[in-house]
């Protein structure tokens, strides 16, 4: 499903890519790590619900799938 979007995002014309996830998401980072997502921002903070949450930003280098 990741890569179908990517693929779509790139053949759209977006590139880089980026994703913001929680950091203490550690299942959700590992994934897009694996999934070739580079690490980019750190020590961003979110508020939900009037809580701040710590963020992360992913960014990757659109390559489209060849067809």
């Amino acid at each position: 499903l990741l890569q179908h979007a990517v693929d779509d995002l790139c053949a759209r014309g977006f590139d880089p890519l980026v994703l913001w996830a929680f950091e203490q998401n550690a299942r959700g980072t590992r994934f897009y790590e694996r999934a070739g997502w580079t690490l980019d921002v750190t020590g961003e903070r979110w508020v939900l619900d009037d809580v701040p949450v710590p963020i992360v930003r992913y960014r990757r280098r659109g390559v489209v799938a060849p067809e």
